[in-house]
């Protein structure tokens, strides 16, 4: 149950078919009924259904699989040891294969594929565990604001930019220290007290160097994913961006439209997905409302898409209503960028 996740991702993990995995079900079940001393004719349906349906809803082989795989892609995307990079291959060969742009999109090609095929690459494999498990897992493990996919170049600049604050091990003491400028390609100078010293901006610290801009931030910052997480980075109240009411967000087209994913069954096209959401404009759980001066409750699927779409550097304004009919209209500029796609 623990062990795969712990593996690297140059580590395989044991190649379970399916038909074994099924006798281990059977197996898994009737161990639940022994620890409660029951008999083998009772109902397996007593285990395995939701709660809300009477039963005890138990944690089986294919959930503890499901976690297992996802957890283990999840710790290989967060540092740069080789792993990442393996797992970036990975990535994109199975999007490549099944035609698919994203996550989401590979979770609905894998349904179609059988549990060989689909263990033949990580990702496809996840993906077709979750379709198994009716589970939808939204994630993007490379997008262009990970903090762990930012260049180290860019990252260094943000990070001078801002004065970003770190906590940093100095001769076995942790100590305070800001970044304050750029030193070359490979390192930052970082200041604490009136003492300056230099850092690399990735790889691991070489006893008895100091550790590196990535790992400080990792350690000062351990919950921040997202480039706008880093304190200063996101864009603040005052700043010529948000005089102006215009905002970058970044985007990607996708068959459930461009910048934010809507659920199916609309109209209303309440929003699943969001880059914007993290940049406090709308949050998942809004509903699109119009586009413009159209009304989206007579508009399809395909007919949002089309209404989104539209000539560079045009602008578009949408009416966002959130769970409590809170209601607000939000100008987004077009643009596109010939090396990071569409961007709203």
């Amino acid at each position: 149950m623990c062990l795969p996740s712990l593996f690297s991702f140059s580590a395989p993990l044991i190649d379970w078919p399916e038909s074994d995995l099924k006798i281990l079900i059977v197996v898994w079940v009737r161990a639940y009924q022994n620890a409660r001393n029951l008999g083998e004719s009772t109902a397996t349906c007593l285990f395995t259904f939701p709660r809300e349906k009477g039963g005890l809803q138990v944690k089986l082989p294919l959930g503890t699989l499901f976690i297992s795989v996802w957890g283990n892609l999840e710790r290989c995307s967060q540092f740069d040891d080789g792993t990442r990079q393996m797992l970036a291959i990975s990535h994109r060969e199975a999007l490549q294969e099944n035609g698919c742009l994203n996550l989401l999109e590979l979770q609905d090609a894998a349904q179609h594929l059988s549990w060989k095929k689909a263990s033949m690459n990580e990702f496809t494999f996840a993906c077709h565990l979750a379709i198994k498990l009716d589970i939808r897992v939204e994630w993007d493990p490379f997008h262009p604001d990970r903090i762990a996919s930012c260049p180290d170049a860019t990252l260094a600049a943000l990070a001078c930019q801002v004065k970003l604050p770190l906590l940093i091990q100095i001769e076995g003491v942790m100590t305070a220290a800001v970044c304050s400028k750029v030193e070359s390609d490979f390192a930052i100078k970082i200041a604490a007290g009136d003492r300056q010293y230099s850092i690399l901006l990735d790889g691991q610290a070489k006893n008895p160097g100091l550790p590196s801009l990535r790992e400080c931030i990792f350690h000062s910052y351990g919950q921040a994913r997202w480039l706008h997480e880093i304190p200063g980075v996101a864009t603040e109240p005052g700043s010529d961006e948000w005089t102006a009411g215009v905002k970058s967000i970044p985007v990607s087209i996708q068959h459930r439209g461009i910048g934010f994913g809507t659920n199916r069954q609309g109209p209303p096209h309440t929003i699943i997905s969001s880059a914007a959401a993290r940049n406090g404009n709308f949050f998942v759980g809004d509903t699109v409302i119009h586009v413009d001066l159209s009304p989206t409750d007579v508009m399809n699927h395909a007919e949002l898409h089309k209404a989104l779409q539209g000539p560079e550097y045009t602008s578009i304004t949408l009416g966002i209503s959130d769970s409590e009919g809170a209601e607000q209209t939000i100008s987004i500029l077009r643009r596109h960028l010939a090396s990071a796609g569409p961007r709203l």
